[in-house]
């Protein structure tokens, strides 16, 4: 689930969530940047997979989320 929220965010922002300097350090505390483009369901669609592993969704949580049912009307 973190790599299809890796992969989410660089395809839908052209960027990788985490870059820089202190690269390590800034994905061990989860130091990303959410653009304003992104929707508030994708927005915490993304927040929820690019998480702690204790946090993270499951596949059937992500199934039920509000984004992906919204994006399967």
């Amino acid at each position: 689930m973190w790599n299809l929220g890796l992969l989410l965010y660089s395809s839908s922002t052209g960027i990788a969530p985490f870059s820089g300097v202190n690269l390590l350090e800034r994905i061990q505390t989860l130091d990303y940047h959410m653009p304003m483009q992104i929707s508030k369901e994708f927005g915490d669609f993304l927040n929820r997979l690019l998480t702690e592993e204790e946090k993270r969704m499951t596949v059937a949580q992500a199934l039920d989320h509000p984004f992906v049912k919204k994006s399967e009307m």
